[in-house]
Order: C-alpha cells, then structure tokens, then sequence
C-alpha cells in the first residue's frame, strides 16, 4: 500500500485507484510562511540573478557557471540557491545569496566582482550573457 500526500486546492479532482491507496492526507495548496524562512530572512539576503543569454552558447556557459564560477562564488561565503533556464535557452536566472543583510551583501559582491580569482575565471571567455537584470528580492514561499 501507498501512503499519498496531496498538494492540491482541489483534491476531489484528482483520480486515484482506491487499491493503491491506503491513506491520504489532504494538504492545502498555499500555507503560511514556515517560520524557518521568515527567521531566515533577517538575516540572509538573496539576489535573483537573470541573464539573456545567445541560446547558441547557453549550453556552454550553464557548464562554465556550474564548474567554474559557482564553486569560487561559494568559497566566498555565497549560496546558490536555484538556477533555471528557459525552455528557448535565451534567459538564465538563478538565485544567489549570503548570510547578512543588503550592506554586508553588497561588500561581499563587491569584492567578488574586483577578485584578481574572478579576472582569471573570466579571461579570455566568450560573452556569454548580453544582458542582466540584478534585484535583491525576499522569499515568500
């Protein structure tokens, strides 16, 4: 037997075999904000990081990111928290953030961006990404 948890506002619309089933539990679709992200909150800060990218060199530069530039992002106290591309590959968005507040995060980028380690990452490569939209923005969910 299966014990099934439903996700759903409409739970009555979904079909499930009664013998495959011993129990379910009805959940609803959108809770209150777990009181983990909101202590969170205070005292991380998060940017959402979206980039347009040639579709040409999007598979290229999801391995540069993931290989090269995540990996010294994260050695310098950033967490990666998410990162979608989109189905057409022309934008790649993704979430970064670090505990402390805006100020401390800002420093933090600053330094990153100014690192003699993110010159070398970068030189010689391609440009990959033709434009940004750069926003710190705060989890609801």
């Amino acid at each position: 037997m299966l014990t099934v948890v439903i996700l759903s506002d409409a739970p009555d619309k979904l079909e499930l075999p009664n013998d495959a089933v011993e129990t379910y539990e009805e959940i609803p679709a959108v809770t209150e904000l777990p009181e983990s992200i909101a202590t969170d909150s205070a005292e991380r800060t998060t940017w959402m990081r979206r980039y347009t990218l040639d579709p040409a060199r999007a598979e290229e530069f999801v391995e540069f990111l993931t290989k090269e530039v995540i990996p010294a992002r994260e050695s310098r106290g950033f967490t990666v928290e998410s990162i979608w591309l989109d189905d057409d590959k022309s934008q790649l968005t993704w979430f970064v953030s670090r505990m402390g507040d805006s100020a401390e995060f800002a420093a933090a980028e600053r330094d990153w961006e100014e690192s003699d380690q993110r010159a070398e990452i970068f030189a010689g490569r391609p440009q990959y990404v033709t434009g940004k939209d750069l926003r710190e923005v705060t989890r609801l969910r």
